[in-house]
């Protein structure tokens, strides 16, 4: 599980500015892991920041998910249309 930086137990920490940098955060611990089937879950804001993970774990790791579970977010590709 993600505790984000200014969150719960890492209160002390300061916030991450933006998304890409939180992502970059997340996959620097992620890829130290050892190279088993994984599998990433977000809901709502954490949905954008499981596919962002899951792109660099993919492409700058080399390694394949098994698959992104991403709730409660429109997919990446519609971020700023208008709800219908």
């Amino acid at each position: 599980a993600v505790q984000y930086p200014g969150r719960q137990d890492r209160y002390k920490e300061p916030f991450v500015g933006t998304i890409d940098d939180l992502a970059d955060q997340v996959y620097a611990e992620v890829s130290a892991l050892p190279d088993v089937p994984t599998a990433f879950f977000g809901h709502s804001m954490g949905a954008v920041l499981a596919f962002e993970v899951t792109r660099r774990y993919e492409t700058l790791a080399g390694r394949q998910a098994v698959t992104v579970f991403a709730s409660g977010s429109r997919a990446p590709s519609h971020y700023g249309d208008e709800r219908q």
